[in-house]
Formats: C-alpha cells, structure tokens, sequence
C-alpha cells in the first residue's frame, strides 16, 4: 500500500510560546541591534551621531 500525500499539507502549527517570523520582523521594524545592550544616554548619544537624519 503506497503513502498518499495530502496535496495542500497545512503549514505546522506554531507553539504559543514562539514567535512566527512576521511577528519577528513586526517586532523588530525600527530596531538597531546596536543599541539593544546600551544604556539610554549611549544610545541618545549614538543616535546622533549615526543617524543625524532622525533627530
């Protein structure tokens, strides 16, 4: 007896506790790894000066 395949296998499902990749990339829009680790005055500080564009 051959294994039949499903034609359209449904995607598997994601633990609640993981987060899919779109909410990965909806988190992070806007986030500069760089400054994750830093305290707030070194981020203010770096901001301005790597990304004068934004004050």
């Amino acid at each position: 007896m051959k294994d039949k395949k499903s034609p359209n296998p449904s995607p598997k499902p994601t633990p609640k506790q993981l987060p899919t990749l779109k909410d990965i990339d909806r988190i992070l829009r806007g986030v500069d790894l760089w400054e994750v680790d830093k305290p707030p005055e070194v981020v203010a500080k770096g901001r301005k000066e790597r990304r004068p564009w934004l004050t």
